[in-house]
């Protein structure tokens, strides 16, 4: 039987599949914000579940998590660029694979390297507005849940950045 962190991860991990696959990038925008805010105010999920042959560990613990604004930058500097892949052969078809990770609540290289633009986004709004601005964005964006940048994570940031760009699409139409 299934515990209620497994249920949860599955349920947002497939909510992001869905996202991904609208195409009007204002009603994914609107997903992606409306599957990070239900993440938000969930509030702590603190056990490791095992899905799909990987283990994903969802930490929401203060100890868990590290700044936004110090560690992913100079991690995505220090990320050094991949090469690329041989190409396959003809005569032997390479199966297809989703080779997107699943993600979790904690930044890992690869989920920085894969929400690079979202991060990249975020610490320009963050140079843009400054910390106190950025928490209450955070506050408002998870209805209170959550206080700080800090805890923007790879499952949330996208429904963040829409939310930026919403509010400020009001404040130009206003």
């Amino acid at each position: 039987m299934a515990t209620i962190s497994e249920m949860f991860t599955t349920a947002i991990n497939e909510a992001n599949k869905s996202a991904k696959a609208v195409t009007d990038p204002a009603q994914r925008a609107l997903a992606y914000a409306t599957i990070a805010t239900a993440l938000a105010t969930t509030g702590a999920v603190d056990n490791s579940v095992k899905t799909d042959s990987m283990t994903t560990a969802v930490a929401a613990t203060p100890e868990g998590k590290e700044s936004l604004k110090n560690k992913p930058a100079a991690a995505i500097k220090a990320t050094p660029a991949k090469a690329a892949p041989a190409p396959a052969k003809a005569e032997t078809p390479a199966p297809v694979v989703n080779a997107e990770p699943e993600l979790t609540e904690e930044w890992t290289e690869e989920s920085m390297e894969l929400l690079k633009e979202e991060l990249e986004f975020v610490q320009t709004k963050q140079v843009e507005y400054g910390d106190a601005t950025m928490d209450d964005l955070v506050s408002s964006f998870s209805d209170g849940v959550h206080k700080s940048i800090s805890d923007i994570n790879p499952m949330n940031i996208k429904g963040f950045v829409a939310f930026i760009e919403q509010c400020e699409a009001d404040q130009q139409s206003a």
